[in-house]
C-alpha cells in the first residue's frame, strides 16, 4: 500500500497479508497511478501506488455478517438514527453531497470517519509518511482491528504532492462507489472493465450489501 519503491512487491506483498489476518478481508490493493521519483535513474516516472477499495472492502466484509456488524454496525440498531439526528444541523453535514440521501433509510446509512496524520519510517525521524485511515464511530475493537489503512504515501518523494492528489482521488471514488451499494462497471479513471480484468469484471453491478446497508463518509 504506497510502496513504490525498488522492492515494492515485499512491501505491498507484508501489508496486505497482515491486513488479511485482521480484518478478515483477503484483497489485494486498487491500483492508482501517481508519479515518482526515481533516484538511480533521476527521472520522474509513472508507477502504481495501491490504495484500500473501501467499496470492495464493504462487498467482502458483508459476505461475513459477523465481522461486518463487528467492524462497521453499533449494538443497538437505533445508534445509527440517533447519531445522524446529532448531525444533522453540523457544518460538516450541511455540505455533505449525499445529505439528501441519509434521511430516506437512516438505519440503513453506516457513518464512517476518515483522517489522515503524517508518521515517521523509523526512530531517527527525517522522513514521513502520511497515512489515511478509516473506522466505524461504533467499532469497539481493538486500535489495530478498528482503523483500516487507505492509503499510504511517502512524503520524502518530490512528487508527494500529485502522489497525495491522486491516492485521495481515488479514495474519494471509492467511497462515492460504495454509498451507492453496486460494484462498478469502470475503474477509478473511468476505463470500462473487461473480461482480462478478472472477478471485478465478473462481479461488476452486483450489489455489495444484500441488507441494504450502505456506507456514508
Amino acid at each position: 500500500m504506497g510502496a513504490t519503491g525498488q522492492n515494492a512487491s515485499h512491501a505491498e506483498r507484508d501489508l496486505w497479508r497482515r491486513r488479511a489476518r485482521i480484518i478478515k478481508a483477503h484483497l489485494g490493493g486498487y491500483p492508482v497511478e501517481v508519479p515518482a521519483f526515481r533516484r538511480n535513474i533521476k527521472e520522474v516516472v509513472s508507477t502504481i501506488c495501491h490504495i484500500t477499495a473501501v467499496h470492495e472492502l464493504w462487498w467482502q466484509l458483508s459476505t461475513k455478517p459477523e465481522e461486518f456488524h463487528k467492524q462497521f454496525l453499533p449494538e443497538n440498531r437505533w445508534d445509527i438514527i440517533l447519531f445522524w439526528l446529532a448531525l444533522k444541523d453540523e457544518p460538516m453535514m450541511r455540505d455533505h453531497h449525499l445529505r439528501a440521501k441519509v434521511p430516506q433509510h437512516p438505519d440503513k446509512c453506516v457513518p464512517i470517519l476518515v483522517f489522515g496524520d503524517d508518521a515517521p519510517c523509523n526512530k531517527n525521524g527525517g522522513r514521513n509518511v502520511r497515512c489515511v485511515q478509516m473506522h466505524s464511530p461504533f467499532c469497539l475493537l481493538e486500535a489495530e482491528r478498528k482503523y483500516i489503512a487507505l492509503s499510504v504515501v511517502d512524503l520524502a518523494d518530490i512528487c508527494k504532492g500529485a502522489m497525495l492528489r491522486n491516492t485521495e482521488e481515488g479514495i474519494s471514488w471509492t467511497f462515492n462507489q460504495a454509498s451507492t451499494n453496486t460494484m462498478p462497471e469502470d475503474w477509478s479513471n473511468g476505463k470500462l472493465l473487461e473480461k482480462s480484468d478478472g472477478w471485478r469484471f465478473q462481479y461488476r453491478g452486483e450489489k455489495l450489501n444484500s441488507d441494504g446497508f450502505v456506507l456514508r463518509g
